[in-house]
């Protein structure tokens, strides 16, 4: 399956697809080998997504949005708690400034921080992050919602509009 994902990255190249369909592709199969474990491979195809997608829409467009924090959640796994942190608070940055400070996508990305900053061992800052996704899940999708805030999540492409 993981030969099949990097074979219809390669097919997108040769066919001349939308560059801002294959940067979401790129994502897609980004996530599919998180998924699998192929974590190397995963950081290789976010780096490409994430200048792609910095090219299509410019670097402060909710899409380089999802490709910072998919290629931050990435490096958490990967150990590399500070280049992590880097690509996850400019993922913050985007957000706030396309959805406000009480977007779900916010929410992800200050859970995210919050999991970043307790690898590092900054405990009060990992409480304030994990705190406000919390706050902003309880309050945007309601107290019973199955996904406040649990995990570091990486996160699909949005639909693309130019």
């Amino acid at each position: 399956m993981e030969r099949h994902a990097l074979a219809v990255l390669d097919e997108a190249i040769t066919a001349e697809v939308d560059l801002a369909a294959y940067s979401c592709l790129l994502n897609q199969v980004g996530i599919y080998l998180g998924t699998v474990a192929r974590y190397q491979d995963a950081l290789m195809v976010y780096r490409r997504s994430l200048v792609l997608a910095e090219g299509v829409w410019g670097p402060e467009h909710a899409e380089v949005a999802v490709c910072a924090n998919n290629l931050g959640h990435t490096l958490r796994i990967l150990g590399d708690n500070r280049a992590a942190l880097q690509y996850t608070e400019r993922a913050l940055r985007i957000d706030e400034a396309v959805y406000g400070r009480d977007h779900p996508n916010v929410a992800t990305d200050a859970n995210n921080l919050g999991q970043i900053h307790q690898a590092l061992g900054d405990l009060p800052a990992a409480r304030a992050y994990l705190e406000r996704a919390l706050r902003i899940c309880t309050a945007t999708l309601g107290p019973d919602h199955p996904t406040p805030a649990r995990r570091p999540q990486p996160r699909p492409p949005r639909p693309t509009t130019k």
